[in-house]
C-alpha cells in the first residue's frame, strides 16, 4: 500500500464528504413537524379567537396542507378563508369569532418536504373567562431579521449549505488528525 500525498488526502476527504452528505441530503428530507400553535395544545384561553395558526419545519413550501377546526358540537367550524401559507412555515385559517365555551378540535394534514403526509391533531378550550391567548410565534429557523434583503436561497438550500460546510470541516480535521499520528509513529 502506497502512501497518499498530503495534497491528496486533503482534496478527497472533503469530496467524499460532500458526496456522501449529498446522497444522505436527496434522500433523508425530512416529514412536516408541527413546532408551535395558536392557541396553543391543551389551553384554555379566552378573547377573540378569530385565527388558527400553526408552524412547520420540514413543511413543502405550497404543498397540499389541510387544516380544519371543530366546535365543541363536533361539527366543522367554517372558514372564513381558506387555508393562507404566510411563510415557508406557518399555516393559518380564519375562522368566525368563537362563541360557544367549550373544547375545539384542530386537525392538520401537512406535506412534508419528503412528499409524504402527516397527519395530527390537537385540542383547546374556549372559555371566554379567560385570558387572551398569547400571540402566535412563527417557528421559522430561516427567518429573516427585519430590514434584511433575505436573498433568494430557500431554508432548505441553508440548512444544506450549512450543513455540507459542517461535513467538510469535520471531514479535514479528521485528515489532519490522522497526518499528526501517522508524523507521530514515523518519527
Amino acid at each position: 500500500m502506497g502512501h497518499r500525498s498530503l495534497l491528496q488526502q486533503i482534496v478527497i476527504a472533503p469530496a467524499l464528504a460532500l458526496v456522501a452528505m449529498t446522497i444522505l441530503a436527496a434522500g433523508g428530507r425530512a416529514h412536516a413537524e408541527l413546532r408551535s400553535e395558536r392557541p396553543a395544545a391543551g389551553t384554555v384561553v379566552g378573547g377573540s379567537i378569530t385565527t388558527v395558526d400553526v408552524s412547520f419545519i420540514f413543511m413543502e413550501e405550497g404543498g397540499a396542507h389541510v387544516l380544519t377546526l371543530r366546535g365543541p358540537d363536533g361539527e366543522i367550524v367554517e372558514p372564513t378563508q381558506s387555508l393562507t401559507q404566510l411563510s415557508e412555515t406557518h399555516l393559518q385559517i380564519t375562522v368566525p369569532e368563537l362563541r360557544v365555551a367549550g373544547r375545539y378540535d384542530v386537525s392538520y394534514l401537512v406535506e412534508g418536504a419528503d412528499g409524504d403526509f402527516t397527519p395530527g391533531a390537537y385540542f383547546f378550550n374556549w372559555d371566554p373567562g379567560a385570558a387572551e391567548a398569547p400571540a402566535f410565534v412563527d417557528f421559522n429557523p430561516f427567518a429573516q431579521a427585519p430590514g434584511d434583503d433575505g436573498g433568494s436561497l430557500s431554508g432548505s438550500t441553508q440548512a444544506l449549505i450549512v450543513g455540507g460546510a459542517v461535513v467538510a470541516t469535520l471531514a479535514g480535521l479528521m485528515v489532519a488528525r490522522r497526518l499528526l499520528v501517522d508524523r507521530s509513529a514515523a518519527g
